[in-house]
């Protein structure tokens, strides 16, 4: 189950086998997402009206569906990679063999968990 400590152990496994053959890696990307500001992404309020329609609650908000955000994430990280770190027109960063991606939810008041 995504998020779970096996799930997070067997990636970490998958890191350190992907280390142990190909070597260190020599590039850290971390993107975020800014679900608050008028600078979100249209799927975000377009996610909130069909929640607010199919449930009937008009206050519900981003906040009220986790599981759907981290889809959309995910989705979007998926497509941020294929379209300008692995696309084969020009990629932003030559040839990538291997990466690895994580993601993270975090409210503004929780802190990271432990890796």
């Amino acid at each position: 189950m995504p998020g779970s400590p096996a799930y997070h152990r067997g990636k970490l496994q998958d890191l350190l086998a992907m280390v142990n053959r190909h070597g260190i890696p020599s590039l850290f990307l971390t993107l975020t997402a800014d679900e608050m500001t008028s600078l979100r992404w249209p799927e975000v309020a377009q996610l909130e009206a069909l929640a607010q329609e199919f449930t009937g609650l008009q206050d519900l908000t981003w906040k009220d569906l986790p599981v759907e955000m981290a889809r959309l994430f995910t989705d979007r990280v998926e497509t941020f990679m294929a379209r300008h770190v692995l696309g084969s027109q020009s990629p932003i960063l030559g040839c990538v063999n291997h990466y690895v991606t994580r993601a993270t939810q975090v409210c503004s008041s929780a802190p990271l968990p432990p890796v």
